[in-house]
């Protein structure tokens, strides 16, 4: 079904751009591919955290993917069905988890925000076009804006929102150590690929 809403709006492009360089359709339909799975995936998640009673968790947690791993990355799955899966898993496990952990200790939030911290004081920018992110200027504004936002909401919900602290404590975390699993296994291609 989402294929063929793919294909209609890629044809639909095609023609009315005139687009005829291969390179170009497959960018095209990646983004659509992209675009038209996220909206899918996000609405289906959307309706049952409604249900369930959890839509200010979800558009807490969707805030906080959207701004951080959207830009340190982290795992993926093979197809959409399994994204949705994987991120419906997800989203339930964060709601029940942060429902259930009331007082963190305060030794263990202050050395997890410091962790969080460092590793979002280490992230590259890299794009498909330059994977080398070796641009210090781009790596210092892209740093900055993670833990600033990162700290913002830690900030924010620790004051202001209560209720909803536990969840950015515990979704933060989650990326950083998704974050982390992705990094060692670049590494360890990279070593392999130099052996």
């Amino acid at each position: 079904m989402i294929q063929w809403v793919v294909n209609k709006n890629l044809n639909f492009i095609k023609n009315e751009l005139g687009i005829t360089d291969e390179y170009k359709i497959d960018d095209i339909r990646y983004g659509l591919e992209t675009i038209i799975g996220e909206t899918f995936k996000l609405t289906i998640i959307m309706i049952l955290s409604i249900f369930i009673g959890k839509g200010i968790e979800f558009f807490t947690v969707t805030a906080l993917l959207f701004t951080i791993r959207t830009a340190i990355g982290g795992t993926h799955a093979k197809s959409l069905m399994g994204c949705l899966f994987k991120s419906t898993i997800l989203y339930m496990f964060l709601f029940f988890a942060s429902s259930k952990i009331h007082n963190i200790p305060i030794i263990v939030n202050y050395v997890c925000i410091a962790i969080i911290m460092y590793v979002l004081s280490t992230v590259k920018y890299k794009t498909k076009l330059d994977k080398s992110g070796n641009d210090e200027r781009k790596n210092l504004f892209l740093r900055l804006r993670l833990i600033l936002t990162a700290g913002g909401f830690l900030l924010l919900t620790g004051f202001w929102f209560n209720s909803l602290y536990s969840l950015v404590f515990l979704t933060e975390s989650i990326m950083i150590l998704d974050y982390l699993k992705v990094r060692r296994e670049e590494n360890v291609k990279e070593i392999r690929i130099k052996e």
